[in-house]
């Protein structure tokens, strides 16, 4: 695809259906073709695979090999090498945000996102001041966002320390989420529960993936796992978190609940 703008389209049409394609063809091919094409493309290509990237990951019922999507999207892009990959894990946080639960939000990103604040391109701690503005009303309380604040309220770029001061100052007045907002967290909460699946790890099988560095290592990624008997299938875990019937199957119960590497890359301008 040499134009940026199909990269784009297909990026945004993949996010939308995301939660049709099988559980193997996200973790194989999908998740692996955006992370290529963020490294690759354009600033507004790598903005919409994020998102796509995102809603990828909330539709991988086999919480281990989401975890292991999720630690190389943290490692290799929220501490890549060059400014334009802490960027996009900034702007892909952010579409998360909207995504999954607070309390899910918080146990995949906010680590990462804190520890951000000692990035060395002033740029990238701007976006993060401005997404922390966004993250404000849920997060206001939380003694290290607090403290987090206040240390790039003392930035050494003038416009950092502007914005942070701003909201540090602004933080007593914001207001909780109301009652809407909590009650539709809570029912992203539960369709979670209900979805994500952790799996025994007794027998595994694995296949080497090209990696989304330029370096081309590769990954391996878990392609079949050992159900055995007493299991739900992972079918039966998404019919119930999209409300629909469950197929008739003939295993039992599983334990409910368990690429890539853009270490460097062309960065483009508009980042």
């Amino acid at each position: 695809m040499d134009s940026w703008r199909t990269q784009e389209l297909l990026a945004t049409e993949l996010k939308k259906c995301a939660h049709l394609i099988p559980q193997e063809m996200l973790c194989e091919h999908v998740a692996p073709l955006l992370f290529q094409m963020a490294r690759e493309s354009t600033y507004l290509v790598r903005r919409a695979s994020m998102q796509s990237l995102i809603h990828v990951i909330r539709y991988i019922p086999d919480v281990r090999r989401r975890n292991h999507i999720l630690k190389h999207f943290r490692t290799e892009w929220a501490r890549g090498k060059v400014y334009w990959t802490r960027l996009a894990f900034i702007d892909g946080a952010q579409c998360a945000y909207h995504v999954f639960s607070s309390k899910l939000f918080a146990e995949m990103f906010k680590e990462e996102v804190l520890e951000m604040m000692n990035d060395p391109v002033p740029n990238v701690r701007l976006r993060l001041v401005r997404f922390f503005s966004v993250l404000a009303p849920n997060w206001k309380e939380y003694s290290e966002f607090q403290a987090t604040i206040s240390r790039l309220a003392e930035d050494v770029d003038r416009q950092v320390a502007k914005d942070a001061k701003e909201l540090l100052d602004a933080l007593p007045g914001l207001e909780r989420p109301g009652p809407n907002q909590l009650l539709d967290d809570m029912k992203l909460e539960e369709a979670e529960l209900l979805f994500f699946v952790n799996r025994s790890s007794k027998k595994k099988k694995t296949t080497k993936l090209p990696s989304a560095s330029a370096q081309g290592d590769n990954l391996d990624i878990s392609t079949k796992d050992s159900y055995g008997d007493g299991t739900r299938t992972i079918a039966d875990a998404a019919a119930a978190s999209l409300q629909l019937p469950q197929a008739e199957s003939t295993s039992k119960e599983i334990i409910p609940r368990d690429a890539l590497s853009p270490s460097s890359g062309k960065a483009d301008p508009q980042g």
